[in-house]
């Protein structure tokens, strides 16, 4: 009986320091929470008042695709994020170039050249900062995708 009273008596504390209305306030009709539990009166009073927002998680998230076989200079894209990348897959040629220069839509003078491989193979280049307006300018004789994405 002792081990009992030992078990129960800090579950009973710990439904006590909450209220049932609090309880009630912090979960609406789908479950999803709305509100925090708090004990106190005044924090009751506010508890309903409360809205708790569900941040997600950052992840990869893609701007833009380009395939093709042959030079080509893409449609821009709009990076907004402070993390960026280009991911290129060369997916022939033995000795062929792939070249990928990265051009500002807006100033002329800046650009760089992120890609010089020879034959098939992937790889990327990442960026921070660097938000505005871009498109590639890319020079190949062998099937490709491009894919450029944003951490966000």
């Amino acid at each position: 009986m002792k081990k009992a009273l030992l078990f129960i008596l800090p579950l009973g504390l710990m439904f006590a320091a909450c209220s049932e209305q609090q309880m009630d306030a912090a979960m609406d009709d789908n479950n999803n929470m709305k509100g925090s539990i708090t004990a106190g009166d005044a924090a009751a009073d506010n508890a309903e008042d409360m809205e708790v927002t569900r941040v997600s998680k950052p992840k990869w998230q893609k701007l833009a695709n380009f395939n093709g076989s042959k030079n080509q200079k893409t449609k821009s894209f709009k990076v907004s994020g402070e993390e960026w990348k280009v991911e290129w897959d060369v997916k022939g040629g033995s000795d062929e170039e792939f070249i990928i220069i990265l051009k500002n839509r807006h100033d002329k003078d800046d650009s760089e050249i992120i890609a010089n491989q020879s034959g098939k193979g992937k790889d990327f280049a990442d960026f921070e900062g660097g938000k505005g307006e871009y498109y590639l300018d890319i020079s190949a004789k062998a099937p490709y995708s491009v894919t450029v994405s944003e951490f966000k």
